[in-house]
């Protein structure tokens, strides 16, 4: 089995300065905070120890496939929490709630919201001003394999707790009820409910207000 290195960080105060111009590190006048791999960063403590007054390691993650979505790449906004892994897209506009899981290959659109502890599954494609809600799933791709991501299309709402299982097809529009799964293609205005979900209605003939707040979205 293939083991994949670990990454941590090491902060360090030291009796004096050490050389660390092959790391990637802050700090100098014996204080320092270091990033790297943990056996490379244990090398150090053990190389250093004469110099070391105390150290401690805080591991980032044990045999991490994929790094970590670099939040510099886009003007959303993320709330504290998320966890976003590399090779997403996330466009202008989006948010993306506490808690909320998104998978590698997925793509966020303007004005998508993504709420509290909702799972974007990888390679998924989340349309302009769809509302996910809390604790939905939007299966991905790699497990079970499926050969197409999942696609909701502008302007969908997707109920609290809903399921959108792998390759499916929102239309434009469509509301998925809280709580329902969904396991074929929904339509444009298509109202589903249910386990498995079918169609009750279309959104014209909704009374409740399922529109978004824009003003979330500034």
């Amino acid at each position: 089995m293939e083991i994949k290195e670990s990454e941590g960080i090491l902060f360090l105060r030291c009796r004096r300065n050490i050389n660390l111009k092959s790391y990637d590190f802050m700090g100098s006048k014996k204080l320092y905070i270091i990033y790297g791999r943990i056996n490379e960063l244990h090398s150090l403590i053990n190389k250093h120890i004469d110099d070391i007054i105390s150290f401690h390691i805080e591991e980032k993650a044990l045999n991490p496939r994929y790094p970590l979505y670099q939040y510099g790449k886009t003007n959303a906004r993320i709330e504290y929490g998320a966890i976003i892994r590399n090779d997403v897209v996330i466009e202008d506009g989006a948010i993306i709630l506490m808690g909320a899981i998104i998978n590698k290959g997925a793509i966020i659109k303007d004005g998508a919201m993504i709420d509290m502890g909702a799972v974007i599954g990888s390679s998924a494609c989340i349309g302009k001003r769809v509302h996910i809600g809390a604790n939905a799933v939007i299966s991905g791709v790699m497990e079970p394999y499926s050969n197409k991501g999942v696609i909701i299309e502008d302007d969908a709402f997707i109920g609290a707790n809903a399921v959108i299982l792998e390759g499916i097809r929102i239309g434009k529009n469509a509301i998925v009820g809280a709580g329902a799964i969904v396991t074929k293609d929904v339509g444009e205005n298509d109202v589903i409910i249910g386990n498995p979900g079918k169609k009750v209605k279309t959104r014209d003939e909704v009374k409740k207000n399922v529109s978004i707040n824009m003003d979330l979205r500034r």
